[in-house]
């Protein structure tokens, strides 16, 4: 029997489906739990075995190229001390709570559950810390005199709230996801240098908190869609 030109292909209709809400809320914590998982594998990984000689072999040789650098010192400790004043995680409460504003006005139930979540962020890498039982550079690097400041456990929490938070900005502005999390990546990647240039981290820290954020983005990002969706569901 012949199909009539007006009816659609099956495969087509599948194809073109709009995805459900519990699909999203599926993928949410399907994401959540590999970007834990991901983060305790790797922790455990590079900071017991040879991934903890790697640490220590590298940490000298990068942190000298890094210090010959003209002025990369003197910027990392302006963008440490920056730092100090937490200007970061009050940045990020206040994009969630802008957020918020943008789902639904006058979103005030919306912007509470985003700074909710924004504030469990704080605590997913010491989550993340504990378990893994991480160790930070402090006295090898103290005893070779390369630490300025104090130094940080696996991973880095600077390179992971830089990447979330320019990640998370540049997502409400409406930037295509891909330029989203490419230039939060980038955004990481060079406040992963500050951190190396100043002997604060491990090699391993720092790079792993560019994929950790990244994942995280990707579920603060996925959360917002399934938000959206419930929005639009209501008003239908």
């Amino acid at each position: 029997m012949q199909r009539s030109p007006s009816e659609p292909s099956r495969s087509h209709a599948i194809s073109a489906e709009a995805p459900t809400q519990t699909g999203l809320l599926a993928g949410l914590i399907k994401g959540i739990v590999a970007v834990t998982a991901g983060a305790i594998l790797f922790g455990w990984l590079t900071l017991t075995g040879p991934g903890e000689s790697i640490n220590r072999d590298t940490f000298e040789p990068v942190v000298d190229a890094l210090n010959a650098v003209p002025g990369l010192v003197s910027f990392s400790e302006v963008a440490t001390d920056a730092g100090k004043l937490r200007f970061d995680q009050f940045l990020l409460l206040a994009l969630a709570f802008a957020a918020g504003f943008k789902l639904e006005k006058p979103g005030l139930t919306w912007s509470v559950i985003c700074v909710a979540a924004a504030l469990g962020l704080r605590y997913f890498q010491s989550l993340v810390t504990n378990i893994v039982g991480s160790t930070d550079p402090g006295d090898f690097a103290e005893s070779a005199d390369l630490v300025i400041g104090t130094a940080g456990p696996y991973f880095s929490g600077g390179v992971f709230r830089v990447v979330v938070i320019v990640g998370l900005a540049l997502s409400m502005l409406g930037l295509p996801r891909r330029k989203v999390f490419w230039i939060a990546a980038i955004g990481g990647v060079i406040e992963g240098i500050t951190r190396m240039a100043l002997g604060r981290h491990w090699l391993f820290d720092t790079i792993a908190a560019v994929p950790i954020g990244l994942g995280v983005l990707w579920c603060l990002v996925q959360a917002r869609r399934i938000l959206l969706f419930d929005l639009t569901q209501r008003v239908q």
